[in-house]
């Protein structure tokens, strides 16, 4: 089964008064997509009216929102359906296009009139923000018995200042009992949270990012953290300086966790900033610079709401790893306090899990090369192809059974190391389209997905890969790349970062395809390796800057590229390994 998503996708109409709303629902059993959209208008002024009273603000955000009454029925129905197959609904926001303010608002208080409690607290409703990344980097969940943890405490000098003295043994104590049983490094002497020392354990390597400072929007609409100098003064560092920092480290950590006012922007609604706003804050950029899930706070969060959701949030990511489902019981566990909605999710995981199951879920693996992808593998058997929805494509509907053996394919997309060591090995030359410098990636790019490559190039990086592991890698046909990212299997980077090739055909015509949808039980006549060059291969994921319509296509079906020829940089591949007889047992 897979899980419930529905994504609130909400992009600013030209006239910038009003919004187009699109509401995709993902079934947990079929994993079919359905489509509403309409259009709405923000009433700012109503909303700050009710800035006092988070349960007013919710229901009025939440009026607005859903004043068309097809978007209410579509939500009610989603939550209808996931309370059915007894699954969580994992609600995610993406706020697209030049809609600054959209970022400044409490989205955390959604609150339908006719139920409770808000949206955005329990078990069963999940809620995260999404942002695009303008620096892809992999998610890799480690095991949670591999987790590594760095805890900051920043507490410089305060003398002379109207800022409360950080309670460092407090702040520390109750870090180290929420993250009990994962490997710990501090910095919680005073002198020792500056910069460059922050820095530098994060070069060393570590999953979560556990910072307690002092921070602001200025008047200048930027965000600021209080950190220290090595004398123990006080160091007001930028949130820019601090994300291109962090840009040039060749591991992030998943997780950042900010104990730090307004470090998601001020909560204010208003957009306060030429750049961006409430994406200004620390949070927000930390998550545009690669950090697949950052936690911060919107707002002048209490130090008493602080102290009592914490704790809660981290005892409760111990248990599974489920960054969004701890969100939502610490949320709920504060929410008689008027401060509750302030912690903020931003994450690009789809499904919410920052780090692997212990145990006997835990994801296989099997012995690799250091230039072999990592695989994972499906298991053999149908599943539902294609979509229903009246608003997919022709050539996406109708859905139906098709049944495929087990296979492997690429947990992540390959990247620029693994694809020189192919350049290298073969002496091929390397494309402009590649972006690297001469023959060679750089430094800062080799685990970052590849780009601009050719069909032809990745069917000839499978082909080498074959021969060097013994085993039959492959580019995924369509079939098996949607089941793969459909299902509950734990495969990453599908969106935002580059289109991926399959071996399937789409014909030569680009309006629609030529080869027809596979027909129910077999993928196979699509897939014809040998087929002349003129014919276009199917993509499918979305890159960075692709609109609306190719995001949520993701999740159908495919599309063919705008050439048959070279693609340009947003092309790249995972690949798929077809399995022999033993593997299968295995």
């Amino acid at each position: 089964m897979s899980q419930a998503d529905l994504e609130l996708l909400i992009t600013p109409q030209p006239d910038a008064q009003s919004f187009d709303l699109t509401l995709r629902f993902r079934h947990p059993a079929t994993g079919q997509d359905k489509l509403r959209s309409t259009t709405w208008t923000l009433d700012a002024a109503a909303l700050r009216r009710c800035e006092h009273d988070p349960a007013a603000y919710g229901q009025e955000l939440a009026s607005q929102l859903l004043a068309a009454p097809e978007a209410r029925a579509f939500l009610d129905q989603a939550l209808a359906v996931a309370a059915s197959q007894q699954t969580p609904l994992h609600l995610r926001l993406f706020i697209g296009g030049d809609a600054e303010a959209l970022h400044s608002l409490r989205w955390e208080t959604l609150r339908l009139p006719d139920r409770a409690a808000p949206l955005a607290v329990g078990e069963w409703v999940r809620f995260s923000r999404y942002l695009d990344s303008d620096t892809w980097r992999p998610v890799t969940p480690a095991p949670q018995g591999a987790l590594t943890a760095l805890i900051a405490i920043a507490s410089p000098n305060l003398s002379g200042s109207t800022w409360a003295e950080v309670q460092t043994e407090a702040e520390l104590a109750a870090a180290r009992a929420g993250l009990a049983g994962i490997a710990l490094a501090e910095l919680a002497t005073r002198g020792q949270v500056t910069l460059n020392n922050l820095l530098a354990r994060l070069r060393d390597g570590c999953d979560i990012l556990y910072l307690t400072a002092h921070g602001m929007i200025d008047d200048q609409g930027e965000a600021q953290i209080l950190l220290e100098r090595p004398d123990g003064g006080r160091a007001w560092t930028a949130g820019s300086e601090l994300a291109a920092r962090l840009r040039e480290l060749a591991r992030l950590p998943s997780l950042v966790i900010l104990v730090s006012c307004q470090s998601a922007g001020k909560g204010d609604g208003e957009a306060a900033s030429a750049d961006g706003g409430a994406l200004a804050g620390l949070g927000p950029r930390l998550a545009a610079a690669g950090v697949p899930a950052v936690v911060a706070m919107q707002g002048n969060l209490t130090m008493a709401t602080a102290a009592a959701f914490m704790p809660l949030f981290l005892r409760e990511l111990h248990r599974d790893g489920q960054v969004d489902r701890a969100m939502a019981v610490a949320r709920g566990a504060v929410r008689d306090r008027p401060d509750w909605w302030m912690p903020v999710l931003f994450t690009r995981l789809s499904d919410g899990c920052i780090w692997l199951p212990s145990g006997p879920d835990a994801r296989p693996e099997i012995p690799r090369q250091n230039f072999e992808p990592e695989t994972i593998t499906i298991p053999g058997g149908p599943f539902q192809m294609g979509s229903d929805d009246p608003a997919a494509q022709p050539w996406e509907r109708p859905s139906c059974p098709v049944d495929l053996p087990a296979y492997r394919i690429g947990r992540r997309l390959v990247t620029n190391k693994e694809f020189y060591e192919f350049v290298r090995q073969t002496r091929r030359l390397a494309a402009p389209e590649w972006g690297w410098q001469g023959e060679k990636p750089l430094a800062e790019q080799l685990a970052q997905p590849v780009a601009g490559v050719t069909w032809d190039d990745a069917l000839a990086y499978c082909q080498w890969l074959s021969q060097q592991t013994g085993r039959d890698y492959c580019l995924p046909s369509e079939a098996q790349w949607e089941k793969a990212a459909t299902g509950p299997y734990g495969c990453q980077e599908l969106t935002g970062s580059v289109r991926q090739w399959t071996r399937s055909l789409w014909g030569e015509r680009r309006k629609a395809p030529d080869t027809p949808f596979a027909a129910p039980g077999d993928d196979a006549d699509r897939n014809d390796l040998a087929a002349p060059g003129v014919v276009r291969r199917v993509y499918r994921g979305a890159a960075a800057g692709d609109d609306a319509a190719d995001q949520l296509r993701t999740a159908r079906r495919g599309a063919a590229p705008d050439s048959a020829g070279l693609p340009g940089k947003r092309f790249g591949l995972r690949v798929a390994m077809n399995l022999t007889h033993q593997e299968k047992l295995t």
